[in-house]
C-alpha cells in the first residue's frame, strides 16, 4: 500500500498498472477525509473566534442585496453558534459529500470508458479517482501548517491555499470555489489522464478531453460568472 502512495506520486504507471489488477480506495479516502477535515475544523478551531464569525458573516451577506437589519439579523444568528458544533457538522458533511463527488466522478469514467470498450467495472474508476487525490495531501498539510504556526488567529481561507493558483499568481479573484485550484489539484488531474489512457488505450488527446472535461466545465463556468 505504502509502494502506491510513493509511485503514484514519482511513477504513476506502474502505480496504475497494480490498480487495475488490485482497484482499493479506503487508503487514499480515508487520507482525503482525514486532511480534508483537519483543515476545515482547524480553520475553526484555531483561528480566533471572533475572526472565524466575522468571516462567516461576510461569506453570508456577499454578493446579496441586504437591509441593515438584515445584516444583523445574520450576524446574530452566527454569533449565537458554537464553532465546535460548526466544526462537527463540517466534518461530517465533509465526510458525506466527497465520496460522493467521487462516486459521480468515478460513475462519469466508468461510462465513458464504454466508448472505449473497457471492461474495467466501477471499482476501478473509483480507484482512480480516489488515488488522483493523494496530491492534494500536501495542500492539506501546507494550511494545517498555516493555522498552527500562525500567531495571531486570522487566517483567512483563501491564506490558506498557500498552493493555489490564485495565491502563487496573485490574481484578485474572489471565488471560493476557485481558490481550491491549486498546483497539487492539477497534478491530481494530470494523474487522471495518464490513469484513463492507460487503463482504456485511447490517445492522449481524447484522455485529456474525457478526463479534464468535468474540472474544465465547472471551473471554467465558476471563472465566466466571477469576472
Amino acid at each position: 500500500m505504502l509502494k502506491n502512495f510513493i509511485d503514484i506520486l514519482t511513477a504513476p504507471t506502474a502505480a496504475f498498472t497494480r490498480l487495475k489488477q488490485n482497484p482499493t480506495f479506503l487508503a487514499p479516502l480515508l487520507l482525503l477525509l482525514v486532511m480534508t477535515i483537519a483543515t476545515t475544523s482547524g480553520y475553526m478551531l484555531l483561528n480566533d473566534a471572533g475572526f472565524v464569525r466575522d468571516q462567516m458573516v461576510e461569506q453570508a451577506v456577499k454578493f446579496r442585496d441586504m437591509t441593515k437589519e438584515q445584516r444583523t439579523q445574520v450576524e446574530k444568528a452566527i454569533g449565537g453558534q458554537s464553532l465546535t458544533t460548526q466544526a462537527i457538522i463540517s466534518s461530517v458533511a465533509v465526510a458525506i459529500v466527497v465520496p460522493v463527488v467521487l462516486a459521480i466522478s468515478a460513475t462519469y469514467l466508468t461510462l465513458m470508458a464504454k466508448f472505449s470498450s473497457s471492461p474495467l467495472s466501477f471499482r476501478h474508476w473509483f480507484a482512480l479517482v480516489c488515488w488522483g487525490t493523494v496530491p492534494t495531501f500536501f495542500s492539506a498539510l501546507a494550511a494545517v501548517l498555516v493555522l498552527l504556526t500562525d500567531s495571531v488567529g486570522q487566517v483567512p481561507q483563501g491564506e490558506l491555499q498557500v498552493l493555489g493558483v490564485i495565491h502563487l499568481l496573485n490574481l484578485n479573484i474572489h471565488s471560493q470555489t476557485l481558490e481550491q485550484v491549486g498546483l497539487m489539484q492539477i497534478w491530481g488531474m494530470i494523474l487522471g489522464v495518464i490513469g484513463y489512457r492507460q487503463w482504456t488505450g485511447t490517445s492522449w488527446l481524447n484522455a485529456s478531453l474525457i478526463a479534464l472535461a468535468p474540472s474544465v466545465v465547472i471551473y471554467g463556468a465558476v471563472l465566466f460568472f466571477t469576472l
